[in-house]
């Protein structure tokens, strides 16, 4: 394990999962498209700076996790669960889901960076995510809970979710037009790379 890996994990990761439509990005998206670019870039770091934190104490907790041997190998065994209940889910039911698209009007125009942190605060799904996630890799080796390490794969994840937000803000005309096939494409992704994890746990089972 060394920094780069650390670093490329969480960018991969969070880039991958920042992909999907959701309340964050198509608020950015759409500061984009209404007050400007510039805006929807400070309102993207603003998110990604608190995904630098949900990541690093996510971690940090499944640091203690892994720390106890029983509760890691039931996370382990959970964490199987959840990755193929989750490729289940993109393969087969993520693509009928329509995301709602309301215009956001930001009355504080200086205040776009504190609203990303709020929008990122109030999305607490990558904490137990990271968790599991951080668990799962370390039994296989991937990954290393020395602090150091997670510190950069915590600035990976957040470097990955920035990149994510920059792709909507950059392409967010292309992306409007093709809503449908973009968040088909993504889920099947997401979708075969929770299937590859899983299997590869219950290999390491048998």
């Amino acid at each position: 394990m060394n920094f780069v890996t650390s670093f490329s994990i969480g960018l991969v990761v969070a880039f991958t999962t920042t992909l999907l439509p959701g309340l964050i990005n198509m608020t950015i998206a759409k500061v984009s498209l209404n007050e400007g670019k510039s805006k929807a870039l400070t309102l993207g770091l603003g998110a990604s700076f608190v995904v630098f934190f949900q990541a690093f104490i996510a971690t940090l907790f499944g640091k203690f996790l892994d720390q106890h041997a029983d509760i890691s190998h039931l996370i382990q065994r959970i964490a199987i669960g959840v990755f193929l209940l989750i490729s289940v889910y993109f393969f087969f039911f993520a693509g009928k889901t329509k995301v709602e698209q309301r215009r956001v009007v930001l009355k504080n125009k200086k205040g776009y960076f504190l609203s990303g942190m709020l929008l990122s605060l109030i999305n607490l799904f990558p904490i137990p995510f990271y968790v599991v996630l951080s668990v799962t890799f370390s039994s296989y080796n991937w990954f290393s809970f020395e602090k150091i390490f997670l510190g950069m794969f915590a600035l990976g994840a957040s470097s990955g979710a920035m990149l994510a937000f920059y792709g909507y803000i950059v392409f967010i005309q292309k992306i409007e037009s093709r809503t449908d096939f973009f968040m088909k494409n993504v889920n099947y992704l997401i979708g075969s790379i929770t299937l590859i994890i899983a299997l590869i746990g219950i290999i390491k089972l048998m």
